[in-house]
């Protein structure tokens, strides 16, 4: 039946792109596509008719939908009313000049399935990471897949967006840059590519970071930084954004409007606005006085590494790390949880709340000498988020600065709302 589905939606999305031929932009990595998503929809929605993927429509089923401009999950219910606005968009439809694709890679093969229909005229690639590496071989394979987007839009002599800073973009980047030489004349001058990162070898780069708090109230007012583009320097203050490695998507989004040709100046003006979709380390008041990092969508290593260095560096009382499994890392699941659990430990986390079994697992299986009776006191287990619910009203103090993260399906979106004011 899916795969029924699958074979429509590809269809119908494939005639409507040949209908009105608009300029696609493509978003893969590990993690970041939807941030990187709202980032370049930021710069690029004053200056022409956008549609961007909706949530998370990043797959088989989703991508399709998204080129047809349907906001809902599709069923057989709701499929007549897919199947009628297709019609009628074949015949005419206000159709958007660009679209944002965000495009998921979770099995061998899943970019292939994407660019037999889709042709990417701006690729960006955020990072390659362990995320999402369960139905693959081993890493290399992975990054095959992921490139495969970068090497379509070699081919489309179109524009490439990397993050120049992961390492293994970059040492991939180079080893396909040279073999495509004769491919893409283009790729010579490099005016086809925007690198960014903080990097000096980011043509796109941001430097003197700093992040706006009040430490004396435990107050955090946004983060700035000077943008370094072609011997311009320019401050930018983000009001919006409070972890260094947000900044990564303002970079994404600032690239992307200089691959259209838009005034830099324009593009800052509208990149400013740029705050971080729901549940994507945002920043919440909470009961008791707390301030809550809300980055309960999902999890990866990655992400939890980059997500503990962001409640390290705001100012609390105390900090409180709540952190659910990671899910689909296949083999590597256990020692990326210890990883997770000793770097919580390293930064010297007042409480550490670890939710669900692969968490409980990994810390019962650290090196004895780290699980001394300290941090016994300070790690507290749940099974399951049920659990945690019970108890949360009871751990969390005054005053407390509360980091929330794991996977979708560990559903610590829960503990948000119990805890939060606005939600």
């Amino acid at each position: 039946m899916r795969l029924a589905l699958e074979k429509i939606l590809k269809f119908m999305a494939k005639t409507i792109l040949r209908r009105y031929r608009p300029k696609i932009v493509g978003i893969t990595g590990s993690v970041g596509k939807t941030s990187t998503k709202e980032a370049v929809f930021n710069v690029l929605n004053s200056f022409f008719s956008v549609w961007k993927s909706h949530k998370n429509f990043n797959n088989e089923i989703g991508v399709p939908l998204s080129i047809l401009g349907i906001k809902n999950n599709i069923s057989w219910y709701n499929f007549p009313f897919i199947f009628f606005k297709w019609l009628v968009m074949l015949l005419w439809w206000p159709y958007p000049s660009v679209l944002i694709l965000e495009m998921a890679v979770d099995r061998p093969n899943d970019m292939d399935y994407l660019l037999k229909f889709i042709s990417i005229d701006v690729g960006i690639l955020t990072n390659i990471s362990l995320s999402h590496i369960k139905f693959f071989k081993n890493q290399k394979q992975l990054i095959k897949e992921k490139y495969k987007l970068i090497n379509s839009v070699i081919k489309n002599q179109g524009c490439i967006i990397i993050n120049i800073d992961d390492k293994l973009i970059r040492e991939n980047f180079n080893k396909i840059k040279e073999k495509n030489l004769n491919i893409n004349e283009k790729l010579k001058e490099e005016k086809n590519i925007f690198t960014y990162g903080f990097s000096s070898e980011a043509k796109v780069r941001a430097t003197d970071i700093h992040l706006d708090t009040d430490t004396e109230n435990y107050k955090i007012n946004g983060i700035s930084f000077k943008l370094n583009y072609q011997n311009k320097i320019i401050p930018l203050r983000l009001k919006n954004i409070i972890a260094t490695h947000q900044i990564y998507f303002v970079l994404a989004g600032i690239s992307a409007g200089l691959s259209f040709k838009l005034n830099l100046m324009d593009i800052i003006k509208n990149i400013e606005k740029f705050s971080p979709p729901k549940r994507r380390m945002k920043l919440k008041k909470g009961i008791k006085n707390i301030y809550i990092l809300d980055d309960s969508y999902n999890a990866s290593p990655i992400s939890m590494l980059a997500g503990l260095e962001t409640l390290q560096n705001l100012p609390s009382r105390r900090r409180v790390a709540i952190l659910g499994d990671m899910l689909e890392l296949g083999k590597i699941s256990l020692q990326e949880h210890r990883k997770v659990i000793q770097k919580a430990m390293d930064l010297n986390i007042d409480l550490i709340v670890l939710v669900g079994k692969k968490m409980r697992k990994s810390f019962e299986n650290l090196p004895s000498s780290i699980v001394v009776l300290e941090w016994k006191k300070r790690v507290l287990f749940f099974d399951d988020v049920e659990k945690l619910e019970d108890k949360i009203g009871e751990i969390i103090q005054s005053q407390d600065l509360v980091l929330i993260k794991g996977s979708h399906a560990i559903k610590l979106d829960k503990i948000v709302n119990l805890l939060a004011v606005d939600k």
